[in-house]
């Protein structure tokens, strides 16, 4: 038995639906793998973007994230902890050891110098103007366990 002319129609205008919605797919899955590397590349930068922070008020950093200074043209980035030696805080010493934070600052002073503060004795640092003080490291130390290197947090304070 013979189809209608309608059912006919009907089927052509389907197929069309359905021919111009996977020529769209073909194009949207070209543009996925473009969308997910550039989300995968972004997420493996060294480099996240941390807070906007003011001269003289303190900011915590995690371990490779980057802190903008709201005022003048500089970032602090905490690089990492290069010697933890501090007193396991189950633990009775007789000296309250020393933590070394390394941390890297970009400016418009010249080019990106690399500074060293110490829990030891929380000197500052300077970078042209710019002085940088380890107010914190955390988490404190136990006895019984290793701080991976990635949960490390640094309290700075930037004056000028």
């Amino acid at each position: 038995m013979p189809r209608p002319a309608e059912a006919d129609s009907k089927w052509e205008s389907l197929e069309q639906e359905w021919g111009d919605m996977l020529r769209d797919m073909s194009r949207f899955r070209r543009v996925i793998p473009i969308a997910v590397g550039y989300v995968l590349l972004s997420a493996c930068d060294g480099d996240p973007i941390g807070p906007t922070v003011r001269l003289d008020t303190a900011f915590v950093l995690t371990v490779g994230e980057t802190a903008t200074l709201q005022v003048r043209s500089a970032e602090i980035r905490f690089v990492g902890v290069t010697g933890d030696s501090r007193c396991p805080i189950d633990v009775v010493c007789v000296t309250s050891g020393d933590a070394v934070v390394e941390i890297a600052v970009k400016s418009s002073y010249g080019p990106e110098g690399h500074h060293e503060l110490h829990t030891g004795d929380l000197r500052s640092v300077q970078h042209g103007t710019l002085t940088m003080a380890l107010l914190r490291l955390e988490p404190d130390p136990v006895s019984t366990q290793t701080i991976p290197p990635k949960d490390y947090q640094a309290t700075l304070r930037v004056t000028e």
